[in-house]
């Protein structure tokens, strides 16, 4: 009965149901989605809104501003008028009227009631009048300027006895006579230094001034500052509205204005009125273009949920339903703009246009619209919830028949017995109950066959088994997919197939064979490669194959033995791997012909390293590393042997000439190649390199790498960047140089210096004022210290001369401190290179060793013809360092006023050249009581150095010197010497005799 029923595709049983709930989904859709349009019409009066009101606000701004803070006609005749009149009554030249003193202060305090009267007549924060008279364009520092700056404490009150105004710049005795309130961070002139930090002066000024030698005095125009500033020392954040002063023969002679603090401003940008909204408010802003794409905010209210400064740029974007579309910090704000005019009159700047912008949240401003979304989406929900129901309903009715069919298959398992099966009245499931039947035996069977195979795996595994005569095969599912293959239908695949893709595999694969004898395959797979091993075996008729993925395995011996052989940040050899590689070249030297050892060392790694740390030091001998192995041979050799030495081996050449231009050519490529710093700079690559040539110079390989070591130094001291070929000759002479740098690294690793201390004696009372560290060395080839500055010069180790240097001078004080060996109120000069300074870790330990020394340290910086002001800057700001410098061997170097100048010493040493024979010499006794008349105007003491004879000293106790040095008086011991019975007696004669 049951088998007689009429059978049903099963498509269609699932087809149908399915039309069915499509079609409940789309009319519950269709009834719910609004067709009205009423989201874009509400929308679109939103927008009405905040339109109509930016408008009402821009003509009440506008209007404002024209009325009060841009109203400055009578200010700029008052001033100009008095301006013109003083200088026709005193005869001053124009040009000379921010520098005479008397006529621009009489000036200031003439105008003074004007510029008070526009603080209170205008409502603004503060005015002020700038005088100036020369092209800011050629100043090159900072310039005081004539300046009377008055603020207004408190703009809404009316003070009727200016008690709330005080006075920000002003000369003194303009001050006095005002009899106002000075500020705090008051100043007596207005400080000029570039045109970005003072851009409101600048652009007033300098158009005017332009304008006016074109002789274009119709284009002089007033001009609102684009951006908020701060005086030097004021914390307050202000805009201003500046006029140019022009006399009657159209010179510009400086500017007057009237300032508005940014807080006064958010007055007239209130947040939250657009659309009563939280998020809305005003905001100020300018473009060049009439219909900009960005803004630059000017002021924005003070509404933090902007989160924009003065500044920033604001990108545009027009929206269907008009306004804009406000991009700011990520965040899309819908705006309105309308252009203003901020000016009195037409006379303002002409190309920048202002506006005011109306912001409002893009979600509040779209709620109505977002709603409907959300109405949309809770129809579909909803949608979607009948489409489950009538799903659940019609799987039950499909269900059915399956259930049965998998009790009886579960039963026909237990008790092996594949007739038990009825038919479900599904022809789909009758016809696969069918095939189960048949097939049931051979998965059976199959399953034995490789139950032996499945339980070797613990990694994923495939395999195949077929026998002799038989035309079928059986392969897992993943075999083919293994070995990256992907085409192939297992369902028709028969043994005469299987068995020609696996010859042709085999055949094509490039597979490497292990010692076991099986094949190691490395199939590509996206990105990465997968290693899969195979085996295969007969026994008798049966033919049984295997594959293992072994990747995870083979990866790991891959990455250990390229971690033995290769550096891990350059990837070229290591030093190990390249002496092995070359080794075995030179074990059959008949093929080597000419080659050559090329050692190349950077130049310029240190640098980069202080500069912008290790991990910028690390990309800069990568890139080296990377421009190295682009240009040479395949059969070159390169490594990378310590931390910025590598070594290259070239090989083969039947010509030396050309052996030698292929190593140029890759100088060159190095030379050619940049990379950029963090701070935008372009560096260009830098290495010297020496050559050392098989076999004309040596046949033997650890000879090869000493002479191009030898040429390498070479090439570095005659100039950085540069190759140099080992010279047989030079070797010869310079064998003493090289026996100094290994001693400079003993040095520097055993810090192998001692200290002795010459004495400083004060010339008032011949007590010592101050004790000079001096270094001493004493090292097979190194002698003095003028040896280890040149070969730390050489060496790149300038910076482990300067830290032993400040540790072992600042130790050794410290034990004769303790021991009452020197006098505990006297100064410690320690030599310092210009252009070294120590890390911020190693000034940390200096301070925590030494804070009771480093009140009394100065810091010797010898003359040169460079001072390396960034290094003296770190210098200055060491933890808990007094400040003190010395300026050493003044007269000795270059641009000696220059330095003196750029490092403003507490004591000046002078050179020997001009104390040696000073007292029968006028010509060095007039240079030294200059510099002596200098130095106490400016606080400054005076250091005579090497002072030999009484004669000497006598006269430098003459001409006011304050500080002796000099073996006349006591020389440099490990324990500093007591001043000598004579010069003392010279000292103490002296000032008896007064």
């Amino acid at each position: 009965m049951e088998q007689q029923r009429k059978r049903r595709p099963l498509f269609w049983m699932i087809l149908m149901p399915q039309f069915l709930i499509l079609i409940l989904m789309m009319l519950v859709l269709l009834l719910s989605f609004p067709l009205s349009g009423m989201g874009e019409k509400i929308t679109r009066n939103y927008r009405n809104v905040v339109a109509l009101q930016t408008a009402n606000q821009v003509d009440y701004l506008e209007n404002y501003m024209s009325t009060n803070w841009s109203q400055l006609s009578v200010l700029s005749q008052t001033v100009t008028q008095a301006l013109q009149e003083k200088l026709d009554a005193d005869g001053i030249a124009v040009e000379n009227l921010d520098s005479d003193r008397a006529c621009y202060e009489s000036l200031l305090l003439s105008v003074s009631d004007e510029l008070l009267s526009t603080v209170s007549s205008n409502h603004v924060s503060g005015a002020f009048i700038i005088l100036n008279t020369e092209d800011l364009d050629n100043l090159t520092q900072r310039t005081e300027k004539p300046c009377l700056y008055l603020r207004d404490l408190d703009p809404a009150a009316i003070s009727q006895d200016n008690s709330d105004i005080v006075i920000l710049r002003s000369p003194d005795r303009v001050s006095r006579t005002l009899r106002l309130t000075k500020s705090p961070t008051s100043q007596h002139s207005f400080g000029y230094e570039d045109q970005t930090s003072q851009a409101f002066f600048y652009e007033t000024f300098q158009r005017a001034y332009r304008s006016s030698l074109a002789g274009k005095t119709d284009e002089i125009a007033p001009y609102w500052s684009q951006q908020p500033y701060q005086l030097e020392g004021d914390s307050s954040v202000a805009m201003a509205y500046c006029i140019p002063l022009v006399l009657e023969d159209g010179t510009v002679v400086g500017i007057a204005g009237v300032e508005l603090l940014i807080d006064q401003i958010y007055h007239f940008l209130p947040s939250g009125q657009l659309l009563e909204s939280k998020e809305s408010t005003y905001l100020i802003a300018c473009s060049y273009d009439e219909q900009p794409s960005e803004l630059m905010l000017i002021a924005n209210g003070g509404a933090k949920f902007l989160n924009a400064a003065a500044g920033d740029r604001l990108q545009l974007t027009p929206l269907q339903i008009g306004g804009y579309g406000l991009m700011c910090n990520g965040r899309e704000f819908f705006a309105e703009l309308y252009e203003m005019n901020p000016h009195s009159s037409d006379s303002g700047e002409k190309t920048l246009h202002w506006f005011l912008v109306g912001v409002v949240g893009m979600n509040e401003m779209f709620s109505f619209t977002n709603e409907m979304t959300n109405m949309t989406i809770v129809t579909l929900l909803l949608t979607m919830l009948v489409g489950i129901v009538s799903s659940i309903t019609v799987s039950r009715r499909l269900a059915r028949p399956i259930s049965v069919l998998a009790t009886e298959v579960e039963n026909a398992r237990v008790d092996n017995n594949s007739n038990a099966f009825t038919d479900t009245g599904i022809e789909e499931i009758d016809r696969l109950s069918s095939s189960f039947r048949e097939l049931m035996q051979e998965t059976v069977d199959t399953s034995t066959k490789f139950l032996r195979i499945m339980d070797m795996a613990s990694v994923e595994l495939a395999g195949y088994e077929w026998r002799d005569g038989s035309d079928s095969v059986y392969v897992t599912d993943n075999f083919f997919p293994m070995l990256g293959i992907n085409d192939v239908d297992l369902s028709t695949l028969t043994a005469q197939e299987f068995s020609d893709r696996l010859d042709k595999i085999r055949s094509n694969s490039g597979a490497s064979i292990t010692l076991d004898g099986s094949r190691i395959y490395c199939i590509p797979r996206g990105a990465s490669v997968r290693y899969v091993r195979a085996e295969s075996s007969q026994d008798g008729e049966r033919h049984v194959g295997l594959l293992e993925d072994v990747t995870r395995g083979t990866q790991e011996r891959i990455r250990l033995e390229h971690e033995r052989d290769y550096d891990v940040l350059t990837g070229l050899y290591n030093r190990r791997a390249f002496y092995n590689r070359v080794g075995q070249l030179f074990s059959t030297p008949g093929d080597l012909h000419f080659g050559a050892l090329v050692v190349l060392d950077s130049d310029e790694l240190k640098v980069t390293n202080d500069r912008f740390g290790h991990d910028w030091g690390d990309k800069y001998l990568r890139q080296i590393a990377q421009t190295i192995s682009e240009n040479i041979p395949s059969s070159t050799l390169g490594a990378r042997i310590s931390g910025d030495e590598f070594y290259l081996f070239f090989h083969g050449y039947r010509d030396k000439q050309e052996l030698l231009a292929h190593i140029e050519r890759v100088m060159n490529a190095i030379r050619q190649t940049t990379m950029t710093l963090p701070n935008g700079d372009t560096a260009t690559l830098s290495v010297s390199a020496g050559i050392a040539v098989y076999p004309d110079d040596s046949a033997n390989l650890s000879e090869l790498v000493k002479y191009a070591d030898f040429a390498m130094y070479q090439a570095k001291s005659i100039c950085k960047g540069n190759s140099q070929t080992f010279s047989a000759e030079e070797y010869a002479k310079n064998e003493t140089f090289m026996r100094g740098r290994g001693e400079l690294r003993e040095l520097i690793e055993q810090e192998n210096v001692a200290y002795h201390f010459q004495p400083i004696f004060s010339a008032v009372d011949a007590r010592p004022a101050a004790y000079e560290a001096l270094m001493r060395v004493n090292m097979p080839s190194i002698k003095s210290p003028d040896v280890v500055l040149r070969l730390a010069a050489a060496e790149n180790s300038q910076y482990q001369i300067e830290r032993i240097t400040m540790f072992k001078a600042a130790e050794t004080f410290h034990s004769l401190l303790e021991d009452d060996q020197v006098s505990r109120d006297a100064m410690l000069f320690i030599n310092s290179m210009p252009d070294q300074c120590l890390t911020a870790e190693d000034a940390q330990q200096f301070h925590e060793r030494f804070s009771s020394l480093q009140s009394r340290i100065v810091l010797e910086i010898t003359e040169d013809e460079y001072l390396g002001l960034e290094a003296l800057e770190v210098k200055r700001n060491y933890p808990g360092f007094s400040g003190y410098f010395a300026l050493d061997d003044y007269g000795s170097g270059y641009n000696g006023e220059k330095n003196l100048l750029l490092l403003q010493p507490r004591f000046i040493k002078v050179d020997v050249v001009f104390i040696r024979g000073i007292d029968t010499n006028v010509d060095r006794q007039q240079l030294v009581s200059g510099l002596v008349t200098y130095a106490h105007n400016r606080g400054m003491k005076v250091v005579a150095e090497g002072i030999e004879t009484p004669g000497e000293l006598q006269k430098v106790l003459e001409l006011g010197v304050d500080l002796f040095q000099g073996y006349f008086l006591a020389r440099p011991a490990a324990i500093p010497n007591e001043i000598s019975p004579q010069a003392e007696a010279i000292i103490k004669n002296f000032h008896t005799s007064f």
